[in-house]
């Protein structure tokens, strides 16, 4: 190169060229195909400072020189075909080929040094037009995606290289369609966030409504309960008049005994007059005046004591139909508590419904944007490395281009230096140099060889974690096992509980017939029967128990075949997500093409982003109207303000104080009160029109922010600020509304005051007026008294032992009476004692069917959790399989290429060296090794992403556990729910027996019976008690004393058998204390006791109507609170 430099050397043309035709002078030079200058010796002293190309042309130019450099070819093949070529156009004829990695190794092993040589050269190797003319349009996509050139066993013609070709067009329009349904999927996700969104605003007004409504029914149930205490303090003021009642019968009684003592004594004096005639008649005149006025005296005290005998009994008539009134309106005020309890509960029900929902919509926003925000920074992942594949493509292109710079200038020099022997001394030396160059690539080789072995080792180390892998799968699949003999062992101890159940039912039939023994010694055979009917309860119990523990065993068997599925499931999930990874790595290699599409959508995202700017001017405007609304609520709250001053002056001029007086001037004052009512709802409903307003704004800032992206959110944050702002201040405008709605409430109570005392009044003169006509007829009684009076004085002088006898009767029948409404009285109380106990129990009864709502719904939703979460561990486990086949292809492609790379060693020797290098070399600018290491950086992940795929797999496992004693406990409280319903069923059994039971006369020994059922019923919640109670019992024979001492249940059967024994001894004293009268009656006397049994046999069936009414009245209310 020197001596061409110094000399200024130019070669010879040849004489002899295409078709016999004349070659180019010196100075002009020879055109070659790939010299783009006009002089050749220009060329030659320019090589140093080439001019830069740009890719189209130099393609272009290569297309070019492909076509004309095979023509030439051809031609000089002719020309030289008549001498042999030197060795070192030989070896240089191998060396000029830009694609050395090509060609067959059979087309370098096997060459022939003859002339035809240069006829055939085509057939062996690519030629230049299916190969160098190519290169440009293979994109370096196609060389990531499949293997490289240098390592496929190329058959030297075109066919291979249109297959590759239609290859990469197929798995570019796969990937194209894999972009396009992953942006389908995310605008599809896009709209359910939207929709999610309306859902949760539709949600959040259903819940400020219940709100509004549940405040409603504690206003409403606040109401109520003042009611309900104002009927209990009239029910006191009743009681308080009952006993003022008997407090004045019992006086009555004492003034008839003093009249019956006075009379005797009257009658005594009589008979001491008649022996004492002698003694004198002045004497006995004056004792006749004082007797004859005593008389009259008793007389009209007899018809006063008559008179308010009857008023009393008029009095308790009307109390009597007061309390049935206030009976009957505590049962109404039942109803509508239990009514408002259970639209209370309906609407806690239905805002739990409501949360729940809110809550799982919320969920899925949350997993839907963690979605969003994954791919994301996929498509970030994906653009850096376009970025990276874009660079590496400019890379090889200019590589390319230098390396066809390179074959255009040797193929020059060899033509030049067979042409001319004046510049063989410089190839030579070029020779030389590209010699060292090639040793140099082959120790480079050697490097990347000594590269090979260590990835392979850690190959093996990636091998051998995956083997560990699969230990700890094992592993765990022996901790399922483990589980399994868990539950077996789970599944014993339940029998052991069921044999233990057994061996207490045992100690429970030994206690029977202890007090079956007890309740024989006193011969009572109803208790005999009820202990028959527990004793078949008890036998019903133990076969349920049989019957739970059979379903128990099931269950275990169930869940042993679950196990064994849900292994095969996994197993089948791993396979899943190996498949998995295998699509995802290809799905990744084909985005790369796709992100220039995205380039155009993003500029069109930027046309989008001048509009949005507009909208953003559109958006100004609307705030501009939100300010008018502000306005506008400003101008709303100084009205309420208003309307609160007007407020408190009416409450001012409302006071309780001017009642009577402020009546004619309240019916101003309430047209008033309508018309700011009315005003107050023209402002609640202005007020929801400008919430619907807001909403509607707010979809749309949504909307507008969804498109616009990060310009706008400052404003739309701004927007929003403003919004919560409103927000607060309508809240507080709701607060005074509802106070002024309590003021107005407040007055219209006031009103109602008024009304009820305008109805006082009118009643006050209503009873004015009976009291008039009660007055009139008090004095025809008086007459009618006085009258008897007489009569009385006369049947007292006729026959005064008869009269004594019949006062004695009627005080006895008195007697009779007053105990009959005692006993009737202590009934009463008894039944409202119960019907409180019934309804504290109902109350619990409620409290937990509520509670086992909740566990059920809650229960509900850790199913559907854990479904969940399989479904995301069956995913997990196909992701798994699909990275393990993955290392599996890539250690067998490894494997193979090393057996490749021996072969080429063996076959080539010395010689190939040169061309491994550079295959090597183009190897190393090649795409494949990216994708090792790509293939490497998968492999660590693919570790980490098992760690994490085990912790989940045990975290499943313990939730498991979890899930199963939370059903294990869900099922005890169902089926004491299932307990607690059989006693309420039992309850109401009882209640109806004792309704059946007032009718009887045998009310009290009834009762006994019934309690001693009940406490046979409630044996099993005494159980523990009992055992405890038992154990200090010994073997021999005690008497009933010694159990009535450790037993609540023998007590009171004792105490029940007592108790009738002493009520039939008190019926025979009574008998013995009152005989039957044995003095002779008169037919006067006898009418007069027929009218008083008369008037008994009236009263006792007043009583019994009475009762009755009560009856239904209990009935009614153990309905009402049942229902």
């Amino acid at each position: 190169m020197s001596y061409r430099l110094s000399n200024g050397y130019v070669s010879l043309p040849s004489r002899y060229g295409v078709g016999d035709s004349y070659q180019h002078h010196v100075d002009a030079g020879r055109r070659s195909p790939r010299w783009n200058s006009k002089d050749l010796g220009s060329n030659r002293h320019g090589r140093e400072s080439p001019r830069l190309y740009g890719l189209s042309e130099l393609e272009r130019n290569i297309e070019a020189a492909g076509q004309l450099e095979s023509d030439n070819w051809m031609g000089h093949s002719k020309e030289y075909s008549r001498r042999p070529p030197s060795p070192w156009q030989t070896d240089r004829s191998r060396s000029v080929s830009p694609l050395r990695g090509i060609h067959t190794l059979d087309c370098y092993s096997k060459q022939p040094v003859s002339s035809e040589y240069t006829r055939n050269v085509s057939s062996p190797s690519l030629s230049r037009r299916s190969s160098v003319s190519r290169l440009s349009t293979w994109s370096p996509e196609e060389c990531g995606m499949e293997a490289p050139l240098s390592r496929r066993g190329w058959s030297g013609s075109e066919i291979d290289l249109r297959a590759s070709l239609s290859e990469s067009a197929q798995k570019r329009s796969d990937l194209v369609q894999c972009l396009r349904e992953a942006q389908s999927k995310l605008e599809e996700q896009s709209e359910e966030l939207k929709k999610r969104d309306k859902e949760l605003e539709m949600s959040r007004a259903k819940t400020e409504l219940l709100a509004v409504k549940q405040k409603q029914l504690e206003s409403s149930i606040s109401e109520l309960e003042k009611e309900k205490g104002w009927l209990e303090v009239s029910r006191f003021e009743d009681k308080k008049q009952r006993g003022e009642l008997q407090d004045r019968i019992i006086n009555l009684e004492m003034e008839v005994m003093l009249a019956k003592s006075s009379l005797e004594n009257f009658n005594y004096t009589n008979e001491l007059m008649n022996q004492k005639i002698s003694v004198g008649n002045d004497e006995v005149n004056r004792e006749l005046k004082t007797a004859r006025e005593n008389l009259v005296y008793f007389r009209n005290r007899v018809k006063i004591l008559e008179a308010e005998k009857n008023q009393a009994v008029e009095e308790l008539r009307k109390l009597q139909e007061g309390s049935q009134l206030a009976l009957s309106q505590t049962n109404e005020a039942n109803q509508r508590a239990t009514e408002t309890l259970r639209t209370h509960q309906n609407l806690q029900d239905e805002l739990a419904d409501l949360q729940l929902n809110f809550n799982n919509i919320n969920l899925e926003k949350e997993l839907l944007s963690s979605k969003v925000l994954r791919l994301e920074e996929k498509v970030s992942d994906l653009t850096l490395r376009l970025n990276v594949s874009q660079t590496d493509r400019e890379r090889y292109l200019k590589e390319k281009l230098e390396l066809h710079r390179r074959t255009q200038e040797l193929s020059l020099e060899l033509e030049r230096a067979q042409r001319g022997r004046e510049g063989f001394n410089d190839q030579v030396s070029d020779l030389h140099i590209e010699l060292v160059g090639a040793k140099a690539q082959a120790n480079r080789q050697d490097q990347e060889k000594v590269q090979m072995k260590e990835e392979l080792v850690m190959l093996k180390q990636v091998n051998e974690k995956l083997t560990t892998e699969l230990g700890q799968i094992q592993t765990s699949l022996k901790n399922a096992l483990e589980e399994l003999h868990h539950t077996q062992a789970e599944n014993k101890i339940s029998s052991n509980l069921a044999a233990a159940l057994e061996a207490e039912r045992k100690q429970l039939l030994e206690e029977k017939q202890t007090l079956m023994a007890v309740v024989e010694n006193e011969e009572d055979s109803e208790n005999i029967k009820e202990l028959r009917a527990s004793c078949t309860h008890l036998q019903e119990e133990r076969d349920r128990l049989q019957a739970r523990c059979h379903d128990l065993e099931v269950t275990l068997d169930q869940a042993h075949e679950q196990l064994g599925s849900q292994i095969q499931e996994q197993q089948q999930v791993i396979l899943y997500w190996k498949e998995r990874w295998q699509q995802t790595a290809v799905s990744l290699k084909n985005t790369e093409e796709l992100l220039d599409q995205e380039r155009a959508q993003f500029q069109k995202a930027m046309n989008k982003n001048t509009e949005l700017l507009q909208d953003c001017e559109m958006l100004q405007t609307e705030n501009e109207e939100l300010c008018e609304l502000r306005s506008t609520i400003s101008r709303l709250e100084d009205e309420n303000n208003q309307l609160t001053k007007k407020v408190k002056e009416l409450e001012q001029s409302n006071h309780l104080e001017h009642l009577h007086r402020s009546l004619k001037e309240s019916t101003g004052e309430t047209d008033e009160m309508r018309e700011l009512y009315r005003e107050l709802q023209k402002s609640h409903e202005t007020i929801k029109e400008l919430e619907v307003e807001r909403s509607d704004k707010e979809l749309e800032m949504r909307k507008l922010k969804s498109e616009n992206g990060s310009v706008l959110r400052i404003e739309l944050d701004a927007c929003r600020q403003q919004l919560e702002l409103e927000k607060s201040r309508r809240e507080i405008l709701q607060c005074r509304v509802g106070e002024l709605e309590s003021k107005l409430a407040a007055e219209r109570r006031g009103q109602d005051y008024l009304v009820e005392i305008q109805s006082s009044v009118t009643q006050s003169q209503s009873l004015e007026r009976l009291l008039e006509k009660e007055r009139e007829a008090k004095k025809q009684k008086d007459e009618l008294i006085f009258t008897l009076k007489e009569e009385l004085e006369e049947l007292k002088r006729k026959k005064s032992g008869d009269f004594k006898a019949s006062l004695e009767e009627v005080d006895s029948e008195l007697m009779l009476v007053r105990e009959e409404l005692q006993k009737v009285w202590d009934m009463l109380k008894t039944k409202d004692s119960e019907l409180e106990e019934q309804y504290h129990e109902l109350e619990s009864a409620r409290d937990q069917y509520t509670e086992c709502s909740t566990e059920k719904i809650r229960l509900e939703q850790l199913v559907s959790s854990l479904q969940k979460q399989m479904e995301e561990k069956e995913q997990a486990m196909k992701h798994l399989q699909h990275t393990r086949l993955e290392k599996s292809e890539m250690s067998i492609e490894k494997s193979s290429l090393e057996l490749k790379m021996a072969a080429m060693q063996d076959q080539n020797g010395k010689d190939f060296s040169l061309n491994i290098g550079s295959v090597s070399h183009n190897e190393l600018n090649s795409p494949t090794g990216c994708q090792n290491d790509k293939s490497l950086h998968q492999c660590s992940r693919c570790d980490v992403f098992l760690q994490q795929l085990d912790k989940a797999i045990k975290g499943c496992q313990e939730r498991n556990v979890e899930l199963q004693e939370q059903k294990n406990q869900a099922l005890s409280s169902l089926y004491q729910l299932q307990d607690i319903l059989k006693d309420l069923t039992k309850q109401t059994k009882v209640n109806e027996q004792v309704a059946q039971a007032l009718q009887t006369d045998n009310e009290t020994l009834k009762n006994q019976h019934r309690l001693v059922t009940e406490q046979l019923k409630g044996l099993f919640k005494e159980k523990q008690n009992l055992t405890n109670a038992y154990k200090k019992i010994p073997q021999e024979e005690k008497p009933a004393d010694d159990w009535a001492e450790k037993s609540r249940l023998v007590k009171n059967l004792l105490r029940s058998v007592k108790a009738n024994k002493e009520q039939s001894k008190d019926k025979e004293d009574i008998q013995e204390d009152f005989p039957v009268p044995s003095t002779e009656v008169t037919e006067k006397d006898i009418n007069k006791l027929q009218r008083q049994l008369e008037e008994k046999s009236e009263k006792i069936s007043t009583m019994a109507s009475e009762i009755k009414m009560l009856k239904e009245k209990n009935e009614s209310l153990m309905k009402g609170w049942y229902q």
